[in-house]
């Protein structure tokens, strides 16, 4: 069995000043958008995709909270169906707690080498409650049609 060993960076960015800074309570669903992207060849995240090659380290998980709130976002990278890997094995969490005035905080994930070739999914929650799943699959670099430009979707909204 393969061990496939993945050290998790992350961070936040500070947009604008807050006019509140409540704790998370009563809104059902603080995420106002969530992508997954490649770098963009200047260490920051760049257009949106859910196909990746294997040499596209580190993936971004880029989330955007609907207001200020003071939460704890946590990102849980699964390998759903990866050779030599157990199906549904956590390969990496972190988690980071908004401050005042951030509303914006980008996850990224890396393997110690490469990706394993396969089908992956990114699970969110914020304050222990999981609020979204976005499945993500890693191809070899000759499928090339999977990698045609995909236009950019309005905000996520609901739940997954």
């Amino acid at each position: 069995m393969k061990l496939i060993v993945f050290v998790a960076l992350l961070g936040a960015l500070v947009f604008g000043q807050a006019s509140g800074n409540e704790p998370l309570n009563a809104v059902a669903d603080p995420i106002d958008t969530i992508f997954l992207a490649r770098d963009n060849g200047e260490g920051k995240p760049g257009e949106e995709t859910t196909t990746f090659r294997p040499n596209d380290v580190p993936i971004y998980c880029v989330i955007t909270l609907n207001g200020y709130y003071l939460a704890d976002v946590r990102m849980n990278l699964v390998a759903v169906r990866v050779g030599g890997v157990k199906p549904e094995t956590k390969v990496v969490s972190a988690s980071y707690k908004t401050k005042a005035g951030q509303n914006r905080v980008i996850f990224t994930g890396r393997p110690s080498g490469l990706w394993e070739r396969g089908s992956y999914r990114i699970d969110i929650s914020i304050d222990g409650k999981k609020l979204r799943s976005i499945p993500f699959t890693v191809v070899e670099a000759s499928d090339q049609q999977s990698f045609a430009p995909r236009p950019l979707r309005p905000k996520h909204r609901g739940k997954n």
